[in-house]
């Protein structure tokens, strides 16, 4: 804006490009647990369903493009330089939503906790990858914030992004509290009012739903079908999980979007 003027263009651009990453970011997760007939599935229900839902590029929209870059930088291997990569995704993602880059960031952790396990590595392997992780966490958050932490002081700095939210942020408003999902639930009758709230419907079904089919039918299967790609759906459930943890106390439309 300062460069260009206030011109409408601009957050509609943004906006746009936001949209295109999201479906490649998905695309791009989807290569490597998906069929080629299925590939485009992922990032067609994502514009349709979840994109459409708030077309408003907010915090929400930012803190998430973050989150799922960083998923995409581990889906292919997890080298040293891949999760400390990753990490710093999930840094990113802090400095836009202060609960989104933890709770992806734990996601991440516990992800290579379990391939640890079930790679029967060792000690020093686990220690290694979860340094990378927090220390490519700890780099965007400490650049973004230092700054205000150095004018504001830590106490005022710890105070007006973590004690407020939690003590005072519930209380503005019921979308801010477990109950967010009922603010935006669709009046009945008439039931023609229930089509343009197919996306409340699909979204609150299948979220945290789908995650916990999975996690039965790999207990179910795993052993059985050893040719699936068994890790990196794995990453895809633990890391969706955590993310869906993350706002599961407050669960409004656009940030299960």
């Amino acid at each position: 804006f300062k460069l260009l003027g206030p011109r409408v263009w601009i957050p509609n651009l943004a906006l746009l490009a936001m949209g295109v990453a999201f479906a490649w970011l998905t695309i791009r997760i989807s290569r490597h647990v998906l069929s080629p007939r299925s590939l485009l599935l992922p990032a067609a229900l994502f514009v349709v369903v979840s994109f459409a839902t708030h077309l408003d590029h907010t915090h929400n929209w930012y803190s998430g493009l973050a989150a799922v870059a960083a998923l995409a930088v581990l889906m292919e291997k997890r080298t040293p330089a891949r999760i400390a990569a990753a990490g710093a995704f999930c840094g990113l993602a802090t400095c836009f939503t202060q609960s989104r880059g933890p709770a992806a960031a734990l996601g991440l952790a516990v992800f290579l906790l379990w391939e640890w396990r079930h790679n029967h590595q060792g000690r020093r392997a686990l220690l290694r990858n979860e340094t990378c992780l927090l220390a490519g966490f700890v780099v965007p958050v400490v650049a973004v914030n230092a700054w205000f932490v150095w004018k504001a002081g830590l106490d005022r700095f710890l105070y007006c992004t973590v004690t407020f939210v939690l003590k005072y942020y519930p209380q503005q408003a019921t979308w801010n509290t477990y109950r967010a999902f009922t603010e935006e639930l669709p009046s009945v009758p008439p039931w023609s009012a229930l089509l343009p709230y197919k996306s409340w419907f699909f979204l609150y079904a299948l979220i945290p739903l789908i995650y916990l089919l999975f996690l039965a039918r790999y207990w179910c299967q795993a052993r059985r079908r050893p040719q699936e790609p068994w890790d990196r759906l794995m990453l895809v459930a633990i890391f969706g999980l955590f993310l869906f943890l993350g706002i599961a106390p407050a669960p409004s439309l656009i940030r299960v979007a």
